[in-house]
């Protein structure tokens, strides 16, 4: 988790490592430390999604963290949230 957060404290746009740190933080049980590094996920990647640029592995992840985010919120009963998040 070190290498992680220092890798996004120097690059505020490093997906990569801001979806390991949600994994870590959704394994571990912390949902809403989980769910704001997986909105910091979907952030930085629906800027690229309009372009061009986007790359497969971009859409991926994307994907991905909608869903984690979506599983969260029916863990915590939020069913509106997690439809939400599954749609997308």
């Amino acid at each position: 988790m070190y290498y992680y957060e220092n890798a996004a404290a120097v690059d505020g746009h490093n997906f990569r490592a801001i979806y390991k740190m949600a994994r870590f933080e959704m394994d571990m049980g912390n949902y809403e430390t989980s769910i704001r590094l997986w909105e910091k996920v979907i952030d930085v990647l629906n800027i690229k999604k309009d372009l061009i640029s986007l790359q497969p592995v971009e859409c991926a992840y994307l994907f991905k963290a909608y869903q984690k985010k979506g599983v969260i919120y029916s863990k915590l009963e939020d069913y509106t949230r997690a439809i939400d998040d599954f749609k997308k």
